[in-house]
């Protein structure tokens, strides 16, 4: 008998098996030339917590604030500024069309349910226009919001209590501009400490008390610092360099100046010291706009000054 020719389905295509994961998470070694970031900040809190000690305990509860503040919370606001640039371009489309989330029926006009309604509905309406790559980085700060709930929980409640805030403001957050530079120097500096120094000294009982809240405003300060130090090293490294110079000077000369009135003569001379030759390096710097030229050479001097506020806060 003749052979049949019996034709496959899937015949004349290429059959590639492929298995795929539900998650994949890529972690990379972000290259940075600039030291000066969530990293040293989570350890400038540890080391200015009053019940740091080199032990393993401390140890693994840095390295998972570090974890978190740099790796999780770093890449929650990476995120989150693709979607707000996506979303802006978005909004510059013509043709797009936009749909409205009806307001429910029940809802009073002016009541906090009727203006978190209409929030939604225009976060709706602009996740619309922004086009395809939007909801792929949603489901990424999801993920990332998960994550940083977990681990947050498994430090400390004071460090949840700060995850949670910052994933509110990075769901809510969606312009650029001057207000950007302010919460990327929060996410990368002042939100960091604090997460260092909680992670290592928890606040014991409800944290919402006023003598808890006490507590922190001397942490609350040299955050303040770092993210201020953060702050005008993003501006430094701008267009317009020469506005970070005044912040990353008067933030230093506030830290002396509590230094002093801690009664802490050594370490505030030795943060004089190391603010001499960042002003000294003013007078050198070029006509042009060469930011990065004077960070290199001064950031030293920043991450060391950094530190001694650390100490100090860890010894009174």
């Amino acid at each position: 008998m003749p052979e049949k020719n019996i034709s496959l389905p899937n015949e004349g295509r290429e059959i590639n098996p492929v298995l795929s994961n539900l998650l994949r998470l890529d972690i990379s070694w972000a290259s940075a030339r600039i030291w000066l970031g969530p990293a040293w900040a989570v350890i400038c809190g540890s080391i200015a917590s009053p019940e740091w000690k080199f032990t393993g305990g401390a140890l693994l509860a840095m390295l998972l604030s570090l974890f978190l503040a740099d790796g999780i919370l770093g890449s929650l606001w990476h995120q989150v500024s693709i979607l707000a640039s996506e979303l802006e371009e978005g909004e510059g489309k013509k043709g797009v069309k936009k749909s409205r989330i009806a307001r429910p029926p029940y809802l009073r006009p002016g009541s906090w349910g009727y203006r978190l309604w209409g929030w939604m509905g225009a976060k709706w309406s602009s996740w619309q226009a922004a086009g395809n790559p939007t909801p792929r980085i949603r489901e990424g700060i999801l993920i990332t919001s998960f994550m940083a709930l977990v681990l947050g929980a498994l430090l400390a409640t004071a460090v949840l209590i700060l995850v949670v805030l910052s994933i509110l403001v990075a769901w809510w957050w969606d312009s650029q501009g001057e207000k950007e530079v302010w919460l990327s120097a929060t996410y990368s500096g002042g939100l960091p400490w604090l997460v260092g120094y909680m992670s290592i000294s928890p606040l014991s009982g409800n944290v919402l008390e006023v003598k808890q809240l006490a507590t922190l405003a001397g942490p609350t300060f040299w955050a303040v610092v770092y993210l201020l130090a953060i702050f005008a090293f993003k501006k430094i490294a701008g267009e317009h360099p020469r506005r970070g110079f005044p912040t990353l000077i008067l933030a230093q000369l506030a830290g002396m100046l509590v230094l002093i009135l801690a009664k802490q003569p050594i370490l505030a001379g030795v943060s004089g010291l190391l603010l001499l030759p960042q002003m000294l390096f003013l007078g050198r710097l070029p006509r042009q706009k060469q930011g990065g030229w004077y960070l290199q050479r001064i950031q030293v001097f920043t991450m060391t000054s950094m530190l001694v506020g650390a100490i100090a806060l860890h010894g009174s």
